[in-house]
């Protein structure tokens, strides 16, 4: 046997492992992509990849194969220029054969490496070829607004492939004729042969044009400067930064054509000049100018030369947040209160909420755990209409916790524990005599009263908590629920989970999860299925990971007793031009898709909440069988629709500074505020509402006046 066969065998076993272990996630998603309906969106998702990793490998490959081929046949022009290395490399006698051998393979993996690292880029390619007009333009370039959300992008991401290819290839292909010695450092100086020097001659000018490109597309990236006063383009980037990048752009495409014309001259002046003139404007018009015009003219004059600026930066952030849409309106806030006050408020009183989540979760708990088991992730807020009242409810869903069974033997976790079971329900502002909780809905199995909905179909196979997959419908009985000293069990019987029936299916899966158990478990019959992707949360974003979820998906009861979760879905950027951004999220955020997932069956449906928003009519038009109509979404389920909280979080944080619209107030305040930390980087803070006062805000004063203005915030879904 050859040497060279073993490493060539483990080699190529290592590449089918690889292929594996890529294959088998990708064909048992699919799968899970058919149980739940969304396959455009899978085929479409993997199209986009496939051609990304196709384009840019092959892109890659050819012009690396190329440039580096020229280079290895590129021969020194003299063989005393070898005895004269200064380096001690190998003679070109051992070096060319390693080169013709190993260059081939080389170049394959700089071109799969490539390639796989192009594919996290789908998500470009889509917005870009999916574009649509916002229907208003930045203060700048009068560009419509998607030019900057989905256009630049794509071309940056095509700069920036280009200029790192040209500039590999250039180190690469220096290796190449070093190694070949057509590149030589002898002790007379460094000798290059003359076709390597026409080689790297026009590989630089290919460098320096891309590099003019590159100047001209920062122009764009000016309208997202935080050099000012305020996010966006300020004063010193229009006047100073934004003429010098134009001139950066004509001295880099000169500079490219110096570098073309040095191939038909000796020596590299025409380069070397090029290069000089190129580094000094870029040292002086984006570095010192900038410095000194900000230093001695804005400075001293700040909120009269950035006045304009500030004003696009309110006005564009009211846009990106939806505040423009925020209703200001002044009601009589009477101080006194009496009998005939609460009489007309009656509805609203009966609804104030008394309990707070947190004690009443350890309350639900304690009382309507039943097993250890079980457990209360949390309470939602809801609104019911209770025997013809509208009454505002706290409701939680007892789930199966799988860190708390008693023995987690595989059977058990996977077969036999396989969903949580039913809801308690109570007012927000009603306690027994005991000082509990009143429930409308409590025990198992549940029992409603007062009026509320007899809940039909407890059982919650998706839901908050859960493991990685479920097995159904097998010759084990799957627990029901607790019935005093006995268990109650129960058969799948919806339309949830992936047929595993099949012995391919249950070895696909085997790898999947690594067990093989459920290979050779005798338990799986022909009608079995196996659930995955239970949580909610993670359910919703392996269908539409393009979208922003809410991190608080809450239970609602439907008119038939079924449990639907319902989670809120967001449409965010940071390319808003001028707009402020929040750290962790965009500087653009719209609440367009409302999300329902049924906790028996797993369906996942997807509405549009807001048709004006050019993100989400994007992705639809993308993907067209991925968003319903909102009209579409069942009467009962709309009845729960709520203002969603982290939405309202961000608006009420922005809010708190961009409801001021006079430039010299805003500029004033805002500065106080960022002096005492309210511009906060953490990103968790952004998302609180709670807002801190600023001392230059003055000390509270006791309003004397009968009336106050208050804000409303118009329901925008």
């Amino acid at each position: 046997m050859n040497r060279g066969q073993p490493v060539v065998l483990l080699l190529l076993l290592f590449l089918a492992l690889g292929v594996v272990a890529q294959l088998v996630p990708l064909y048992t998603d699919w799968l899970w992509f058919q149980e739940v309906g969304y396959t455009e969106v899978f085929t479409k998702t993997l199209a986009l990849r496939g051609s990304l990793f196709l384009g840019l490998a092959l892109a890659v490959l050819v012009f690396l194969y190329v440039n580096l081929t020229f280079a290895a046949r590129t021969a020194a022009p003299d063989v005393i220029w070898e005895l004269e290395d200064q380096l001690g490399l190998p003679g070109r006698v051992v070096i060319e054969p390693l080169i013709r051998r190993f260059l081939p393979v080389v170049l394959f993996a700089i071109s799969l490496v490539a390639g796989l690292r192009a594919t996290v880029h789908w998500e470009t390619l889509l917005r870009y070829f999916n574009a649509l007009e916002f229907g208003r333009t930045d203060p700048l370039f009068g560009r419509d607004l998607s030019f900057f959300v989905f256009v630049l992008p794509f071309w940056r991401l095509l700069y920036g492939w280009a200029i790192t290819l040209v500039v590999s290839t250039i180190i690469l292909t220096l290796a190449v004729y070093v190694l070949q010695r057509s590149l030589v450092l002898t002790t007379r100086g460094p000798r290059l042969a003359a076709g390597a020097r026409t080689h790297l001659l026009a590989l630089g000018a290919l460098a320096l044009a891309l590099t003019a490109v590159g100047f001209w597309l920062d122009r764009f990236e000016l309208v997202f400067s935080p050099r000012g006063i305020v996010f966006g383009a300020s004063y010193t980037d229009i006047h100073a930064s934004l003429p010098a990048l134009g001139v950066l752009t004509v001295v880099g495409a000169v500079a490219a054509l110096a570098c073309l014309a040095q191939i038909a001259r000796p020596g590299l002046r025409l380069v070397a000049g090029g290069l000089i003139v190129l580094g000094l404007v870029w040292v002086i018009a984006l570095g010192i100018y900038p410095a000194l015009l900000q230093r001695f003219s804005v400075t001293p004059n700040e909120l009269v030369a950035e006045r304009p600026f500030i004003e696009h930066n309110i006005r564009m952030t009211r846009q990106a947040y939806g505040l423009d849409r925020i209703v200001e309106q002044s009601f009589p806030a009477d101080e006194t209160l009496d009998a005939r006050a609460l009489e007309r408020n009656a509805p609203t009183i009966e609804n104030i909420r008394l309990w707070d989540h947190r004690p009443l979760l350890r309350t639900f708990g304690q009382l309507q755990e039943i097993r250890t088991y079980y457990k209360f992730v949390d309470v939602d807020n809801d609104r019911y209409t209770i025997k013809g009242e509208y009454k505002q409810l706290m409701l939680s869903t007892r789930e199966l916790s799988y860190a708390h069974l008693q023995s987690r033997i595989w059977i058990n976790e996977h077969l036999t524990f396989t969903h949580g079971y039913g809801v308690v329900v109570g007012p927000v502002n009603r306690i027994t005599p005991e000082g509990l909780p009143e429930f409308l809905v409590k025990d198992i199995p549940p029992q409603s009263t007062g009026g509320f909905p007899a809940i039909t179909r407890p059982e919650i196979y998706f839901g908050e908590v859960s493991n990685e997959y479920a097995l159904v419908r097998t010759r084990q009985q799957e627990l029901n629920y607790p019935s005093g000293d006995q268990n109650v069990y129960t058969t799948y019987a919806g339309t949830g989970g992936i047929p595993i029936g099949s012995f391919v299916r249950k070895l696909l899966f085997a790898i999947r999860f690594g067990e093989i158990k459920i290979l050779l478990s005798n338990d799986l019959t022909a009608e079995s299925r196996i659930m995955i992707y239970r949580a909610v949360v993670e359910r919703v974003r392996q269908v539409a990971p393009f979208f922003r979820f809410d991190r608080d998906p809450y239970m609602v009861v439907t008119d038939d007793g079924r449990l639907v979760w319902m989670l809120d879905g967001y449409t965010t950027t940071t390319r808003y031009p001028y707009s402020d951004p929040v750290p962790g999220v965009g500087n653009y955020v719209r609440n367009s898709v409302k999300v329902t997932i049924d906790a028996y069956h797993g369906a996942v449906r997807f509405y549009l909440a807001d048709a004006t928003d050019p993100i989400v009519r994007a992705y639809a038009r993308a993907f067209p069988g991925l968003l319903q109509p909102f009209d579409a979404m069942p009467a009962d389920l709309r009845a729960h629709i709520r203002y969603p909280e982290d939405f309202f979080a961000i608006q009420a944080r922005k809010y708190a500074t961009y409801h001021m619209g006079d430039p010299q107030v805003f500029t004033t305040r805002r500065t106080c505020g960022r002096s005492r930390g309210e511009r906060s980087t953490d990103a968790s803070a952004r998302w609180s509402p709670t807002t801190r006062s600023c001392g230059c805000r003055g000390r509270r004063r006791r309003s004397s006046s009968s009336s106050r203005s208050t804000t409303r915030a118009a329901a925008t879904t």
